[in-house]
């Protein structure tokens, strides 16, 4: 096929892959967590969860000591679904016999030693973390309500995010108060590939012990449709105020001809007060030549469990188009510029362009950002001097954005946006292949 044929927009809509069907796989998931599909906890875990909401000792001189107890842990057993879909290594026992709904997944039940059981889901298809930990948090708070049992607080116990083998994960814990009684909702949710695991455990304490065991889980998670990895991989950690509060995963993998797909997700939970937080998750692909420059792309946001933003870009000629979504209204747009567009995998070139030179220096490129998508973000990268351990420097202006860079030769290792009040400290943490 010609470089030239796939800068048109039908050429991008007949690919193995096209940027559309990401957006409808998007909108799907989206359509199954409004509907109840990732809340479908059914009767064996209603009944759990309305124990520990109505049952677990309350808030008294003991509970600080009931939330530091911690188990051992147990000899790590293997667990396959019956249909063949995955297998998983586990630091717990199963203690009921898997549950399989066609259209959720695989439900079962471990006993970890703490005493209550972890109950997981592990889906047929890819969640988007954030935003389905959100809405399973809402669920479990109507369904303590729909028993009758008034709760009186509630606050985010804990926020969490971080990187199991080559899975990014999430976790979100509550304590909720009713009358003289407590307990403590702990949730974790990553993804291996294209399938998702979460986990509930209901019992006050035993944080690190569940965090454990979901881990060992999330790490051994080996669905039985596995695609071969991608060339490169990198989970960037998102801290704000100190906390873990999301992440970015970032994989690029060439096809026959040579041209590289390139797949970002971020996941994002900031507490927005004692209980309150939003949720906030995010899908991109760009389809990009051999020499780094944009063939077209798209991206999708969903917050609160709504979609946001759903853009599409694509080249036609001279003109660049996009069309779509932009902050939940309806947006279209033309531009054309006098320079080629980057993508992610031009942009991680040009960092290891500007560590490879010994002086001060300055790379000048164009970019496509949906948070400015009418038009080419002229971005400004400039090294400024030798960081420690060998990083390098630098600084980035790309439209409204202001980053300082840590760099080297895979990238950034660390980076500092300020947006408003609220700074975002990025910081890698897991990064395996080459570009």
């Amino acid at each position: 096929m010609e470089a030239g044929a796939r800068d048109s927009q039908s050429d991008a809509q007949s690919r193995s892959d096209p940027p559309g069907s990401i957006i409808a796989n998007t909108r799907a998931r989206l359509r199954a967590q409004r509907e109840g599909d990732v809340v479908k906890f059914g009767p064996w875990m209603l009944a759990a969860l309305c124990a520990a909401a109505c049952a677990t000792p309350g808030p008294s001189s003991d509970f600080d000591a009931l939330l530091a107890q911690e188990a051992d842990p147990l000899v790590e057993t293997t667990v396959a679904a019956p249909d063949g879909s995955f297998r998983v290594r586990a630091m717990g026992e199963l203690i009921a016999p898997l549950r399989i709904d066609a259209e959720t997944g695989v439900f079962a039940r471990f006993d970890i030693g703490t005493g209550a059981p972890a109950e997981c889901w592990f889906y047929t298809g890819e969640r988007d973390l954030a935003n389905s930990l959100h809405l399973i948090s809402n669920s479990i708070f109507e369904m303590v309500a729909a028993q009758g049992r008034v709760v009186d607080a509630k606050s985010i116990y804990a926020v969490d995010a971080g990187v199991a083998g080559r899975s990014p994960y999430l976790s979100l814990s509550w304590i909720l108060r009713s009358g003289s009684t407590g307990a403590l909702i702990k949730q974790m949710i990553g993804s291996a590939g294209a399938r998702s695991v979460w986990c509930l455990h209901d019992q006050v304490g035993f944080s690190k012990s569940f965090e454990r065991f979901f881990l060992g889980v999330l790490a051994s998670f080996i669905p039985a449709e596995a695609e071969p990895p991608p060339d490169f991989t990198e989970t960037v950690l998102v801290r704000v105020a100190g906390l873990n509060t999301g992440f970015a995963h970032l994989e690029m993998k060439r096809d026959g001809d040579g041209d590289t797909r390139i797949l970002r997700k971020d996941s994002l939970l900031l507490p927005m007060g004692p209980d309150s937080i939003l949720a906030s998750d995010g899908t991109a692909v760009e389809w990009a030549r051999p020499d780094g420059s944009l063939i077209n792309g798209m991206e999708a946001r969903a917050e609160g469990g709504e979609m946001v933003t759903d853009l599409q870009l694509s080249r036609t000629e001279e003109i660049w188009r996009v069309t779509g979504t932009a902050q939940g209204k309806p947006f279209e747009a033309e531009f054309t510029t006098d320079a080629p567009l980057l993508s992610t995998l031009g942009e991680y070139r040009a960092y290891r362009d500007l560590v490879s030179r010994p002086e001060a220096h300055r790379i000048y490129f164009l970019r496509w950002l949906s948070a400015n998508p009418g038009e080419a973000v002229k971005c400004t990268l400039t090294r400024t001097k030798a960081g420690a351990d060998g990083a390098v420097l630098a600084e980035l202006s790309a439209g409204p954005f202001e980053i300082e860079l840590a760099l080297d030769a895979g990238g950034p290792r660390r980076a500092i946006l300020s947006a408003g009040r609220i700074e975002l400290e990025m910081t890698r943490a897991a990064q395996d292949g080459s570009f």
